[in-house]
């Protein structure tokens, strides 16, 4: 009995909550009570799913690390490892120390120094010497240490006044340079001085000079010339004293005394122009016009032009017997303008 009043009893309570239970869906706001009661009911079951979810998570966790934490040690060491061959860097940069073999390499300049003596040698100065003097007439001149591929003016004068009375009576080209000989037939303004001068100057300003005694000493040599020594007496005319104008025509003569004890044959001798200024009209060679014996004498004429321009000119002849230079004539003309 008392079984049934609870059950009883216990219906209606279940019938009103059920009816309350729908209220409340429909109207939420109208019970506060049960919204605290079912709040309550769900934070609790919130958090006891978090629990567990967490719980499961770090047993979870802890599992992983223990499995990957030496893992990630060892690879990160096996990686770090090759940071060890840094060292091999500096191996690298020791081929820097080749760089003195650099320095070696520019040594060599220090041969320079060898070229000084080289240099020394090739400033040591040309000069001149004397091989054989024809007294009033010729001097045969050995050159030495010329330099190569010089054109050289040369200039014979009186020793005592070269500086003012100095004659230039040809030019001399040095070849090959070095030693060489060569002959200057000497001009009427050297005549009867005791000393004359030579020199020779280039435009490169290579010069040499020297003095000699004019008086005979062995053979003299013009080309393929000999000058043998005091074979005949020369006059000239006109003398140097004359004066012609630019382009006037006149005859030059030279008297000439053999004095030698040969025979100037007709067939064989000639004289010739050597050098200096050409001033002739119709030829360079002529032949003598008779046979000359010991103290006889001849004249020789040629037709010539005075140069164009006003000036002292000189002009070199010779009467020749084949190579041998019998004779030597000088001639020396003075051109300048005549005012009536």
């Amino acid at each position: 009995m008392r079984l049934f009043r609870r059950i009883f009893l216990i219906i209606p309570g279940i019938i009103i909550l059920t009816g309350c239970n729908y209220f409340i869906a429909v109207q939420p706001t109208q019970n506060p009570d049960l919204n605290l009661t079912l709040d309550s009911v769900r934070t609790e079951a919130v958090q006891t799913a978090e629990f567990e979810l967490t719980e499961r998570a770090t047993s979870t966790f802890t599992v992983i690390p223990a499995t990957q934490q030496p893992t990630e040690t060892a690879t990160q060491t096996a990686t770090e490892i090759p940071a060890t061959p840094s060292p091999s860097a500096t191996p690298t940069e020791v081929p820097n120390t080749p760089t003195a073999t650099a320095t070696a390499t520019q040594m060599p300049p220090t041969p320079t120094a060898t070229v000084a003596p080289t240099s020394t040698a090739v400033v040591e100065k040309a000069r001149i010497s004397f091989l054989g003097v024809e007294k009033d007439r010729a001097v045969r001149v050995l050159a030495d240490n010329f330099p190569p591929d010089e054109v050289f003016t040369i200039r014979v004068g009186p020793f005592r006044d070269f500086a003012v009375n100095n004659v230039t009576v040809g030019t001399l080209y040095s070849g090959d340079g070095g030693s060489f000989e060569f002959t200057i037939l000497l001009p009427f303004e050297t005549r009867f001085a005791d000393m004359i001068t030579v020199r020779v100057d280039s435009p490169q300003k290579s010069y040499a000079f020297n003095a000699f005694k004019n008086q005979d000493s062995g053979k003299v040599i013009f080309g393929d010339l000999l000058i043998e020594n005091t074979l005949c007496d020369v006059s000239v005319g006109p003398d140097s004293t004359k004066i012609v104008e630019p382009l006037e025509n006149f005859d030059v003569v030279w008297t000439i005394k053999n004095v030698s004890d040969q025979i100037w044959d007709v067939n064989e001798v000639d004289y010739k122009w050597l050098s200096g200024a050409e001033m002739q009209i119709y030829a360079d060679v002529f032949d003598i016009p008779q046979t000359v014996k010991p103290d006889e004498t001849i004249t020789l004429i040629v037709d010539v032009r005075a140069p164009e321009t006003t000036g002292t000119y000189t002009t070199q002849w010779a009467v020749v017997n084949g190579r041998i230079i019998l004779c030597h004539l000088p001639l020396t003309v003075n051109v300048e303008e005549i005012n009536d």
